[in-house]
């Protein structure tokens, strides 16, 4: 029980902080940032971004995940982009929470977790739509599969 009003507590911290940040202060994507959202917006239409000349220039990661979350969100696509991003920055500050159970006492994990939700830093670029905030999470999601892998696994014990 503990754990998950942790989770809750700390998941409303880090989405909390970076959703009233952004609502407060909005981004505009300018140049390459603004691309990306014209990438996810070409997908989110076409399917297959027929005809934009970003192919050259940016992976497919941001663009692709994005216009899913462009398809099914109302908004201006700027708007939503800064939203889903200011979500993702958040949702990878809980990465130590889960990647770290069994490992250290739940202080250390909520600790860890909430210097991340609260790092000012991270907080005030939360609104920026850029590829880097997306490998965050992804980069949680791994750690989390490894730890995951090698426990089933039984290396390391």
């Amino acid at each position: 029980m503990r754990e998950w009003l942790s989770l809750l507590a700390l998941a409303a911290c880090a989405l909390g902080t970076r959703l009233a940040f952004v609502s407060a202060f909005p981004t505009r994507p300018f140049a390459d940032f603004r691309n990306l959202v014209r990438f996810a917006q070409a997908f989110a239409e076409d399917g297959f971004a027929r005809g934009f000349a970003g192919w050259e220039m940016w992976s497919l990661g941001l663009p692709l995940a994005l216009s899913f979350v462009l398809r099914v969100a109302p908004g201006s696509p700027e708007a939503v982009a800064r939203a889903a991003t200011a979500v993702v920055t958040g949702l990878a500050a809980l990465a130590p929470f889960f990647i770290w159970r069994g490992a250290v006492g739940l202080r250390a994990r909520v600790l860890a977790s909430l210097l991340l939700a609260a790092w000012p830093g991270h907080v005030l670029v939360s609104g920026v739509v850029s590829q880097d905030k997306w490998v965050l999470l992804r980069g949680g999601v791994a750690a989390g599969d490894v730890k995951g892998l090698s426990q089933i696994s039984g290396v390391g014990r």
